[in-house]
């Protein structure tokens, strides 16, 4: 039986390590939250809404302005890629010209959370007159996110095979048919482990959503497009942290973590669910 080289050797006990090592940061994170939080974490603490200097009743409407954004700037957002990325795969005949837009699309997704906060502010909520609510912080999520479907939604188009397509186009099938019934299918999963990535960036977002959407009291259901703003759990994170002498509010952050983290969760288990129940791509097939 032939050994295997040294470097394999190496290579795969510093591999091992670092799985090691992040598996223990994990589950370190997770026990801190766990202990952390386990005088509050309950049903109640969903349903009830949050009173006085943040430490009293639960997270009713921090738990639902996070939704709405999430929600609504996601499907924004991932409409929007797929537009985008289905017109720069079939519409934009010069490669230069789809390229660029690629790189545009790129940097728009490395801009931090404050520049979109401030761009938000400017443009929406003053030019626009929406003021600070929760449609002017849904639209600076989805431009946000918008660039990270983007791209798993062109890494889902080119997976596709050259021959499958010669295929269709052999058979007569249009452009339109092409797409909806060939690409968009198989490119299902691309997109939905791009929205999973935004859901979580969208969800735990905080300076642009404090800028352009969040209050820290006050907010319930809102009923408008203008100057109605929503509390959101990342906000009331925020704040809660910085009162370190108080240890209610430290336990109350902490449970509030877990609510964030108990959202990730419910959105990662639905991708999968659609994961499962969407067809494999070619090159999923090929390998």
């Amino acid at each position: 039986m032939a050994r295997r080289p040294t470097s394999d050797l190496l290579l795969g006990g510093a591999s091992a390590a670092c799985m090691a090592l992040a598996l223990c940061g994990l589950f370190a994170m997770l026990w801190m939250l766990a202990s952390q939080s386990a005088g509050l974490f309950s049903a109640a603490f969903f349903l009830e809404p949050n009173r006085g200097d943040g430490t009293v009743g639960g997270v009713r409407y921090q738990l639902l302005g996070t939704l709405i954004l999430t929600l609504v700037s996601t499907l924004t957002a991932a409409t929007l890629a797929l537009g985008a990325a289905i017109g720069m795969m079939f519409y934009v005949r010069i490669t230069a010209l789809r390229n660029g837009l690629a790189n545009f699309a790129l940097s728009m997704g490395a801009m931090p959370g404050i520049v979109w906060g401030i761009l938000g502010v400017l443009v929406l909520g003053d030019k626009l007159g929406l003021g600070k609510s929760w449609s002017t912080g849904a639209s600076v999520l989805a431009l946000m996110i918008c660039p990270t479907i983007l791209f798993a939604t062109l890494l889902g188009i080119r997976s596709v095979s050259r021959d499958t397509l010669d295929a269709a186009r052999a058979l007569g099938l249009s452009r339109e048919t092409i797409i909806w019934q060939l690409i968009i299918p198989r490119c299902r999963r691309h997109i939905v482990s791009g929205t999973l990535l935004s859901v979580a960036r969208a969800a735990g977002e905080t300076s642009a959503v404090m800028m352009t959407a969040a209050v820290f009291s006050g907010a319930t259901v809102p009923t408008g497009l203008r100057n109605d703003p929503v509390a959101t759990l990342s906000y009331h994170i925020f704040v809660l942290t910085q009162d370190h002498a108080n240890a209610l509010a430290q336990a109350f952050a902490w449970s509030t973590v877990s609510v964030v983290l108990c959202i990730n969760l419910a959105f990662v288990g639905i991708g999968s669910y659609l994961r499962i129940w969407s067809p494999p791509a070619d090159d999923d097939r090929n390998n």
